[in-house]
């Protein structure tokens, strides 16, 4: 499950958990935590283990694994991304990167997206603009990283019909910088969603919110 949480409350935590369970969710990528170094005990979510996090109190990733799943661990961490492994069985071994882009940063040939041994999935919040997934028009970031797909195998899951995983306010529009890429030999699958509609108010109207087909959940902030 990979979620922009934009700011990882208690109540953000219950629903996380809620929706863990309903849909028997082995790994939780979380990204904009807005956690800070004097905060890192609100990252804890119930059920689950964390196996690396960063922490920010403006950007701020963190993933975890159930904690029944003894076969998975971090293997690498860095700026902008961290990276698990699960042991499929003695040999093989599957790949997951959690990936955080903060805007001000922009791809360029030295900090483009790792490459991992198929099979593996790249989600995360790219903050990159690509007509492939939904923006009107590619920027340098886009095509940075729609050209580092294409070079090492990776396919983008993304429905044009599904609405953005991302609404601006300001610009009263959903846009899709919340992305999921899987190494080719994964096979394709059902599209990505996001989870839940995850409405802020402690700040109303809402700036951002998620959103998926699941019916509208209101996190009441205390």
């Amino acid at each position: 499950m990979q979620l922009n949480v934009e700011g990882l409350s208690a109540a953000k935590r219950h629903i996380i958990e809620s929706l863990a369970e309903i849909h028997h969710i082995d790994v939780i990528c979380l990204q904009e935590t807005h956690i800070n170094d004097d905060k890192s005990d609100r990252l804890t979510i119930s059920g689950f283990d964390i196996i690396s996090y960063t922490l920010h109190a403006k950007h701020g990733r963190a993933t975890y694994v159930r904690s029944d799943v003894s076969d998975a661990a971090r293997v690498l961490s860095s700026p902008c991304c961290d990276v698990g492994i699960r042991h499929m069985n003695d040999i093989d071994i599957a790949s997951h990167c959690l990936l955080y882009k903060p805007p001000t940063e922009h791809w360029n040939n030295t900090n483009l997206p790792p490459i991992f041994p198929h099979p593996a999935v790249l989600v995360g919040h790219f903050n990159s603009h690509h007509p492939d997934w939904g923006y009107q028009e590619a920027d340098l970031n886009g095509e940075f990283l729609q050209e580092w797909a294409l070079n090492n195998d990776y396919l983008l899951l993304h429905d044009a019909k599904q609405r953005g995983t991302f609404h601006s306010a300001r610009w009263q529009r959903d846009y899709s910088p919340d992305l999921c890429w899987i190494s080719t030999t994964v096979g394709r699958s059902q599209p990505a969603s996001s989870c839940t509609d995850l409405q802020l108010s402690t700040s109303p109207p809402a700036a951002h919110h998620q959103r998926s087909p699941m019916q509208k959940m209101e996190l009441q902030e205390s």
